[in-house]
């Protein structure tokens, strides 16, 4: 702080935070309202699941095709299925996360160790790192370029 009050550029710096913050807002809550968007839709479609197994199970307990308890138990099966259906697209998005982290972050790691003659399970031995006296193996996307 007395380094930036030093040269004067306090106002810029607190201008470029306070923008910075209010980017992060933005996108904060471009988030919650995509959550807070999907979460009715769900449950509308789950709603609607349920309502679909009682009506075509209630006609089939009604025509003696069914039982009463079998009726329950399929309606019990299918909560089972969709009550966890709504983390799918956690999943996916996690999944796509990770996809575009690890592209961002790949020229920035160390080349692998090369393990050639290393002897058969020697990354298991206590305080042993396998390739440790190898030559680095060329990273393909610094030779690329």
């Amino acid at each position: 702080m007395r380094l930036l009050r030093l040269f004067g550029r306090a106002p810029a710096s607190v201008d470029r935070v306070a923008g910075l913050s209010r980017q992060q807002a933005g996108a904060n809550m471009a988030v919650v309202r995509l959550r807070a968007g999907l979460q009715p839709i769900y449950a509308s479609l789950v709603t609607a699941g349920v309502a679909l197994v009682l009506w075509q199970g209630g006609l089939r307990v009604v025509a003696g095709a069914m039982t009463l308890g079998a009726l329950v138990a399929c309606l019990q099966l299918f909560l089972r299925f969709v009550e966890r259906g709504s983390r799918i697209p956690q999943l996916v998005n996690s999944i796509q996360r990770g996809g575009v982290a690890r592209r961002r972050l790949r020229p920035l790691l160390a080349p692998p160790l090369g393990v050639r003659g290393e002897p058969r399970a020697s990354s298991f031995r206590t305080g042993h790192v396998a390739g440790i006296n190898q030559p680095a193996v060329p990273h393909p996307a610094r030779s690329a370029s």
